[in-house]
């Protein structure tokens, strides 16, 4: 399966760019997707002289960026909404002083856990 994406990304030209920032993007909105592993291919297309270093950067980045910045606007349209839902308040409420207390690891850990990423820019923009 990574060969055939390789080779349709070749095939791309400049469009392989973009399809690096959208990867990047859906990482973050469809927490499932593995941006990672495409991200790690455009490394790749770098190294091997078929896609500008800066290039990669700039569109991984832009697609990182605008994936986190929707979650995080997500997240204020919720919590908008939380005095509606006590239950669910509460528990925003207790991720925001999770995140006041331990922000840095919680950050350093949502490099790992691909899920929880999706779930702390939430969280943040909703606290």
């Amino acid at each position: 399966m990574v060969e055939q994406f390789d080779r349709w990304v070749q095939q791309l030209g400049g469009f392989g760019y973009l399809v690096l920032g959208l990867a990047a993007f859906l990482e973050y909105v469809v927490p499932p997707f593995p941006g990672d592993t495409v991200m790690l291919l455009g490394g790749a297309y770098a190294v091997r002289g078929e896609r500008s270093l800066v290039g990669v950067f700039v569109a991984v980045t832009l697609g990182s960026v605008a994936g986190l910045a929707i979650m995080y606007g997500v997240g204020r349209v919720l919590g908008s909404r939380l005095d509606r839902f006590p239950r669910v308040a509460s528990r925003v409420k207790a991720a925001g002083d999770a995140m006041r207390t331990k922000g840095s690891w919680l950050l350093l850990a949502n490099r790992f856990f691909p899920t929880f990423r999706a779930v702390l820019f939430i969280a943040a923009g909703a606290f």
